[in-house]
């Protein structure tokens, strides 16, 4: 559900025409196909630009050595502060702190930036700064390349301010944002590109985060302890302002024991609400024996407890879920019990 209200009253500024756009989660109840290779269809298709070709050469190199990376960046105003960013692309690269090196570009915008980090993976470059939004050159470069004569050109961008509640609409701290493409991408060949996050933004003690978005459809996923996740396509030309107003968590208690009942470490476990966008997670047990999902989406998950069976289990709103598995028998029946009130962490991931 989508509300366009008068300013919320997080907002600073004020103004008859300052509107804020208001989204409520709902119960997903479809399964999510992902981003979506296709556009909706343009109803001007005649009027349609083609994207501008990106502007760079591709260097080949041999084996696992250190690649340079070199060329502009194209930005409007001063350079100070901004900055280029190679993007290891291993696994979910958004998670892995050191998939990302960011340095500074020197004051005419000329760049050279050499690999650190997963020095065999592919590779994404982008661009950011204190008045831009992250910006990807539209290509992936594969485990045995680097650039040169790379032309890095920032896109529009707004200045949003994001903030976040639940039902109350008691704005909340600690919100983490990620902003997304809202659809594929696809380089100048037609080829997709691998999926590509904004930053991630966190409020910490303050109830608002201001950052520079793309101007258009964008994709932001918002999460908080105590909060079932919440993702969305929003439209930044809509309005300066975005909330989001979030529901309850659903939880689980995931007990995994050996044929004597004693813990089992090191088990590996993996869950995905299937109608949730990014929903799917993956961990393994400690000594205890005992996991925590949290700030689940409520609905219906699959759960696989690596040796058992795969099964589905219900998640509530605000309850816990109980399961326990057990060397050489079933699953146990759910027991559904009262969630304990939320200790709000540090905003960090």
């Amino acid at each position: 559900m989508v509300l366009l209200l008068p300013l919320h009253a997080a907002d600073t500024t004020s103004g008859d025409k300052d509107k804020t756009l208001v989204y409520r989660a709902e119960t997903p109840n479809q399964v999510w196909n992902g981003w979506g290779a296709v556009a909706p269809p343009d109803p001007n298709p005649q009027k349609a630009a083609a994207p501008v070709p990106e502007q760079f050469a591709v260097v080949e190199t041999m084996g696992k050595v250190p690649r340079v990376f070199t060329g502009t960046v194209v930005v409007d105003g001063p350079k100070d502060g901004v900055e280029v960013g190679l993007i290891s692309l291993v696994g979910i690269h958004w998670n892995l702190p050191d998939a990302y090196q960011w340095e500074p570009v020197g004051p005419d915008g000329k760049f050279s930036i050499t690999d650190k980090f997963h020095l065999d993976a592919p590779k994404a470059l982008a661009v950011r700064g204190p008045n831009t939004t992250w910006t990807f050159l539209r290509y992936n470069f594969g485990s045995g390349q680097s650039g040169e004569d790379i032309v890095l050109k920032a896109g529009p961008s707004k200045k949003i301010r994001l903030t976040a509640s639940g039902s109350d609409m008691v704005d909340l701290d600690k919100v983490g944002y990620e902003p997304f493409h809202a659809k594929t991408q696809f380089d100048d060949d037609n080829k997709p590109l691998r999926r590509q996050r904004f930053d991630y933004l966190k409020s910490g003690d303050a109830k608002f985060e201001d950052v520079m978005l793309p101007v258009g459809e964008i994709a932001i996923f918002v999460h908080r302890t105590g909060y079932a996740d919440f993702y969305q396509i929003v439209d930044t030309t809509k309005a300066d302002h975005i909330h989001f107003v979030l529901r309850k968590a659903g939880r689980m208690k995931i007990t995994v024991l050996d044929a004597s009942g004693k813990p089992e470490n090191g088990v590996r476990i993996m869950w995905v609400n299937p109608a949730a966008p990014l929903s799917l997670w993956e961990t393994k047990t400690g000594e205890t024996g005992i996991v925590f999902p949290d700030h689940l989406v409520p609905g219906t998950f699959e759960l696989n407890v690596s040796g058992f069976p795969s099964n589905k289990v219900e998640v509530k709103e605000d309850q816990v879920t109980e399961i326990t598995y057990q060397e050489d028998k079933p699953p146990t029946v759910p027991v559904f019990t009262p969630a304990p009130p939320p200790v709000p962490k540090p905003a960090g991931k």
